[in-house]
């Protein structure tokens, strides 16, 4: 798979079209500016195709309201934690890097949102991953304790 096509592998429809919310900072206006102009040089009708249906849409907070971005500034922090608290000076290849950010994701929105509940049964808290997918992106494996010997 050509690697401009690496990006586009994770959103398989329409509703998961890549999105991109920023602030009114000049480099991301000047990134939203810069694609388009790109765009638009690219000679290669496969490449053309790809990026006119899997192409971001970019939308920017209003320019005097930047408390907007607090809950995603929040979680860009707990991505930077994790990456730089694991990766330390590992290098990577894209791939690889897709896979690691990919697992970070998953663990972030396993995180709970809610304590658990009193009953010894339902021993799963809700997660943001039960509002993107139904359940937890990182599930453990069950283990029956039946079996085992004290």
């Amino acid at each position: 798979m050509p690697f401009w096509q690496h990006s586009g592998a994770s959103y398989p429809d329409e509703e998961n079209q890549p999105t991109c919310f920023s602030d009114n900072a000049t480099n991301f206006k000047g990134a939203s500016s810069y694609l388009k102009e790109q765009l638009k040089l690219i000679k290669s009708v496969e490449v053309q195709n790809f990026v006119t249906q899997e192409s971001i849409t970019w939308h920017f907070i209003p320019p005097t309201a930047a408390h907007i971005g607090g809950l995603w500034e929040a979680g860009i922090k707990s991505t930077k934690q994790l990456l730089i608290k694991t990766m330390k000076s590992a290098v990577l290849n894209f791939e690889e890097l897709v896979t690691f950010v990919t697992q970070i994701e998953a663990c972030l929105n396993s995180r709970p949102l809610t304590p658990l509940s009193n009953d010894p049964q339902d021993l799963q808290p809700l997660t943001p991953g039960h509002f993107l997918i139904g359940a937890p992106m990182a599930s453990f494996q069950k283990r029956s304790l039946h079996n085992q010997r004290a």
